[in-house]
């Protein structure tokens, strides 16, 4: 990516949370419904705070992370972690953004939009969830463009790749099919919400 193609790319940290919130979820494939129930809150409100269309409080976000069970700190340790990964490819505003103009919303819908997401999501190992130790899958798909048209034209491994997935290393060979970097990315992150 270009540094002027970088300098376009809009976020702020709300957003992190916003995408790491709704990972969580569908992860324990939960529905915005059930959560906001749980919070005595409309199933609208949930879709909004996952959106962007409104601000989170505070207040909010520890409630968030309380329906979940996961401690506050947990949530802000592993946005710790992947915003240094974020930063290199996503100018950090202070400021609110417009919804809709939030260039790490936009990818992430459409990371759990895509052909490939259900697909890799059932591949242990290959689809790394916000609770992983790497770089996740949702992150890695909105800073990695070879990795975004991979995961949007349906994520199709060849059987060798499949093959060696289930093998120690398989990591490697993903890197030899030009589908992962060598060595992956690394987060510092490690919290496992489980």
């Amino acid at each position: 990516m270009s540094n002027e193609a970088k300098a376009k790319l809009q976020t702020n940290v709300s957003s992190v949370y916003r995408v790491l919130i709704k990972e969580v979820r569908l992860e324990r494939g939960l529905t915005q419904a059930f959560l906001a129930e749980q919070l005595d809150r409309s199933p609208s409100w949930w879709s909004k705070l996952e959106s962007g269309a409104s601000e989170i409080t505070l207040d909010q976000f520890v409630d968030v992370a309380r329906v979940f069970n996961v401690q506050p700190s947990e949530f802000l340790r592993c946005g710790d972690g992947i915003s240094p990964l974020l930063r290199e490819h996503f100018e950090f505003s202070s400021d609110v953004i417009a919804e809709g103009a939030d260039d790490l919303l936009r990818f992430a819908d459409a990371f759990f939009e895509s052909k490939g997401y259900m697909s890799l999501r059932n591949r242990p190992g290959i689809y790394l969830p916000i609770s992983a130790s790497q770089c996740p899958t949702v992150v890695r798909y909105c800073i990695d463009e070879k990795f975004r048209e991979w995961l949007d034209s349906g994520a199709a491994l060849d059987e060798s790749t499949v093959h060696a997935m289930s093998m120690p290393g398989y990591a490697g060979a993903l890197a030899g099919a030009g589908v992962f970097p060598a060595g992956g990315y690394v987060s510092p992150m490690v919290p496992r919400w489980r």
